[in-house]
């Protein structure tokens, strides 16, 4: 079946741009995250619909999301301080956005709790199974 892994960033830093989504608006989106599958001495440098920006380490990650009532426009995946490189890279997958803020009710949260650990224990699983192989 082969690695079907985004590897935007085999060769150093990208940016993702949220503003022109069908799920957001010119201020961005709501929420993104995305599995980290090799390469964390990165940084994501968010920028918010407000303009305002903030880094957040990568290293040690498997997952990285954030969400935002002020928008998220832009999150830049390289050095501290939305530095650009060519050095290292980072390979993502599973990259996910969220447009609008909802609440969800208390029996949903649960069950996507469940779905969430169910997802983690196979992905587990898999890696284990792909090592053995």
């Amino acid at each position: 079946m082969g690695n079907r892994a985004y590897c935007p960033g085999c060769n150093g830093s990208f940016l993702l741009d949220f503003t022109q989504t069908t799920v957001g608006n010119a201020l961005g989106v709501f929420g993104a995250g995305f599995d980290i599958l090799a390469g964390t001495q990165y940084f994501a440098q968010v920028t918010f619909g407000d303009d305002s920006t903030q880094d957040f380490s990568l290293a040690g990650q498997n997952f990285w999301g954030i969400t935002s009532e002020k928008s998220i426009k832009a999150v830049h995946v390289g050095l501290q301080g939305g530095g650009s490189t060519t050095n290292g890279s980072i390979l993502i997958d599973n990259l996910t956005i969220g447009g609008t803020k909802s609440i969800p009710e208390p029996t949903s949260v649960i069950g996507l709790l469940a779905l969430g650990v169910g997802s983690l224990v196979k992905r587990k699983q898999q890696q284990k199974a792909a090592t053995k192989a």
